[in-house]
């Protein structure tokens, strides 16, 4: 699924109230993940950015406003 790199650039990290399922795909700044919301079972298409020091490239931030 994701390589070791991939796993220590982006983490283990998932919203409350959500499940991770697989990746949907890859991209220049994210990876994009199949997800379940546990409340409602609706699949959902999850943006997961990579771990920085609390800030977010330009690019992610462009993709945070939409």
């Amino acid at each position: 699924m994701l390589s070791d790199q991939e796993k220590q650039q982006y983490g283990n990290r998932c919203p409350a109230g959500f499940k991770k399922q697989s990746v949907l795909g890859k991209g220049g700044i994210a990876i994009v993940w199949l997800a379940i919301d546990q409340a409602t079972g609706a699949q959902v298409a999850m943006k997961q950015f990579p771990k920085t020091s609390g800030k977010f490239d330009s690019s992610a931030g462009v993709e945070i406003q939409i």
